[in-house]
Protein backbone atom coordinates (compact mmCIF):
# COMPACT_ATOMS: atom_id res chain seq x y z
CA UNK A 1 0.00 0.00 0.00
CA UNK A 2 1.09 3.52 -0.79
CA UNK A 3 -1.18 5.66 1.40
CA UNK A 4 0.31 8.99 0.30
CA UNK A 5 -0.40 8.13 -3.34
CA UNK A 6 -3.74 6.49 -2.46
CA UNK A 7 -2.74 3.29 -4.27
CA UNK A 8 -2.86 -0.35 -3.31
CA UNK A 9 -0.85 -2.67 -5.49
CA UNK A 10 -1.29 -6.42 -5.96
CA UNK A 11 0.92 -8.66 -8.04
CA UNK A 12 -0.63 -11.98 -9.00
CA UNK A 13 1.46 -14.82 -10.36
CA UNK A 14 0.87 -18.49 -11.02
CA UNK A 15 4.36 -19.61 -10.02
CA UNK A 16 5.81 -19.90 -6.53
CA UNK A 17 9.26 -18.89 -7.80
CA UNK A 18 8.16 -15.85 -9.83
CA UNK A 19 10.05 -12.68 -8.84
CA UNK A 20 6.91 -10.94 -7.58
CA UNK A 21 8.81 -8.83 -5.02
CA UNK A 22 10.96 -7.34 -7.79
CA UNK A 23 7.85 -6.52 -9.81
CA UNK A 24 6.24 -4.86 -6.78
CA UNK A 25 9.40 -2.84 -6.07
CA UNK A 26 9.53 -1.72 -9.72
CA UNK A 27 5.88 -0.71 -9.77
CA UNK A 28 6.29 1.22 -6.49
CA UNK A 29 9.36 2.97 -7.92
CA UNK A 30 7.37 4.09 -10.97
CA UNK A 31 4.32 5.21 -8.99
CA UNK A 32 6.38 7.15 -6.42
CA UNK A 33 8.54 8.84 -9.06
CA UNK A 34 5.52 10.17 -10.95
CA UNK A 35 3.77 11.12 -7.69
CA UNK A 36 6.80 13.16 -6.60
CA UNK A 37 7.72 14.72 -9.94
CA UNK A 38 4.40 14.90 -11.73
CA UNK A 39 3.35 14.44 -15.32
CA UNK A 40 5.73 15.61 -18.06
CA UNK A 41 5.65 19.28 -18.97
CA UNK A 42 7.15 21.51 -21.65
CA UNK A 43 9.90 20.22 -23.93
CA UNK A 44 10.36 17.11 -21.79
CA UNK A 45 7.13 15.60 -23.15
CA UNK A 46 8.69 14.90 -26.57
CA UNK A 47 11.79 13.18 -25.16
CA UNK A 48 10.37 9.67 -24.99
CA UNK A 49 10.91 6.16 -26.25
CA UNK A 50 13.29 3.23 -26.40
CA UNK A 51 16.69 3.92 -27.96
CA UNK A 52 19.45 1.51 -29.03
CA UNK A 53 23.15 1.45 -29.76
CA UNK A 54 25.74 -1.29 -29.86
CA UNK A 55 25.78 -1.54 -26.03
CA UNK A 56 22.05 -2.08 -25.65
CA UNK A 57 18.81 -0.27 -24.99
CA UNK A 58 17.70 2.58 -22.80
CA UNK A 59 14.38 4.33 -22.30
CA UNK A 60 13.75 8.05 -22.14
CA UNK A 61 10.92 8.74 -19.69
CA UNK A 62 9.71 12.33 -19.38
CA UNK A 63 8.73 13.13 -15.78
CA UNK A 64 7.89 16.62 -14.54
CA UNK A 65 10.07 19.12 -16.37
CA UNK A 66 12.92 16.65 -16.93
CA UNK A 67 13.72 13.33 -18.53
CA UNK A 68 14.87 10.16 -16.78
CA UNK A 69 17.18 7.74 -18.61
CA UNK A 70 16.34 4.19 -17.57
CA UNK A 71 17.50 0.73 -18.56
CA UNK A 72 14.74 -1.74 -19.49
CA UNK A 73 16.63 -4.57 -17.77
CA UNK A 74 16.29 -2.95 -14.34
CA UNK A 75 13.41 -4.04 -12.14
CA UNK A 76 13.23 -0.60 -10.47
CA UNK A 77 13.77 1.66 -13.46
CA UNK A 78 14.29 5.00 -11.71
CA UNK A 79 16.76 3.86 -9.03
CA UNK A 80 20.10 5.38 -10.04
CA UNK A 81 18.71 6.67 -13.34
CA UNK A 82 20.44 9.53 -15.08
CA UNK A 83 18.46 12.73 -15.51
CA UNK A 84 18.36 15.17 -18.39
CA UNK A 85 17.42 18.83 -18.30
CA UNK A 86 16.11 19.67 -21.76
CA UNK A 87 14.86 22.64 -23.71
CA UNK A 88 13.59 22.05 -27.21
CA UNK A 89 15.75 19.42 -28.88
CA UNK A 90 18.85 19.82 -26.72
CA UNK A 91 19.89 19.73 -23.11
CA UNK A 92 22.41 18.41 -20.61
CA UNK A 93 22.92 15.38 -18.38
CA UNK A 94 22.29 16.88 -14.95
CA UNK A 95 22.38 13.75 -12.80
CA UNK A 96 24.36 10.59 -13.47
CA UNK A 97 26.21 7.76 -11.80
CA UNK A 98 29.92 7.03 -12.24
CA UNK A 99 29.39 5.20 -15.53
CA UNK A 100 27.33 7.92 -17.19
CA UNK A 101 28.47 11.22 -18.67
CA UNK A 102 27.45 13.88 -16.16
CA UNK A 103 27.42 17.42 -17.54
CA UNK A 104 27.65 16.44 -21.19
CA UNK A 105 25.31 17.69 -23.89
CA UNK A 106 22.32 15.75 -25.20
CA UNK A 107 20.23 16.31 -28.29
CA UNK A 108 17.55 14.74 -30.41
CA UNK A 109 17.66 15.02 -34.19
CA UNK A 110 14.24 15.11 -35.84
CA UNK A 111 13.11 14.73 -39.43
CA UNK A 112 10.95 17.30 -41.25
CA UNK A 113 7.79 15.82 -39.71
CA UNK A 114 9.22 16.13 -36.20
CA UNK A 115 9.84 12.40 -35.70
CA UNK A 116 12.94 11.70 -33.59
CA UNK A 117 15.57 9.89 -35.69
CA UNK A 118 18.76 10.09 -33.62
CA UNK A 119 19.59 10.62 -29.96
CA UNK A 120 22.98 11.93 -28.87
CA UNK A 121 23.64 11.23 -25.20
CA UNK A 122 27.02 12.70 -24.46
CA UNK A 123 29.20 11.12 -27.15
CA UNK A 124 26.93 8.12 -27.73
CA UNK A 125 24.71 8.02 -30.79
CA UNK A 126 21.49 6.02 -30.49
CA UNK A 127 18.64 5.09 -32.83
CA UNK A 128 14.93 4.61 -32.08
CA UNK A 129 13.63 1.13 -31.35
CA UNK A 130 11.88 0.71 -34.73
CA UNK A 131 15.05 1.66 -36.63
CA UNK A 132 17.05 -0.91 -34.64
CA UNK A 133 14.47 -3.62 -35.36
CA UNK A 134 14.66 -2.82 -39.10
CA UNK A 135 18.47 -3.14 -39.07
CA UNK A 136 18.31 -6.46 -37.19
CA UNK A 137 15.77 -7.85 -39.67
CA UNK A 138 17.97 -6.82 -42.63
CA UNK A 139 21.01 -8.46 -41.03
CA UNK A 140 19.07 -11.65 -40.24
CA UNK A 141 17.76 -11.81 -43.81
CA UNK A 142 21.26 -11.27 -45.19
CA UNK A 143 22.68 -14.03 -42.95
CA UNK A 144 20.05 -16.55 -44.00
CA UNK A 145 20.57 -15.88 -47.72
Amino acid sequence: MLPAERVTLSIVTNSIDAPAQFWVDGAIDIIKTFAQRGAPTGSARSWIGRWWNIWGALDLVPVGNGVMVTRPVQTSPFVGASELTVRGNSGRITQADGFATYGEAVRIVRDRRGKATTLWLGGAQMVPHDANVAVMKRLAKKRSA
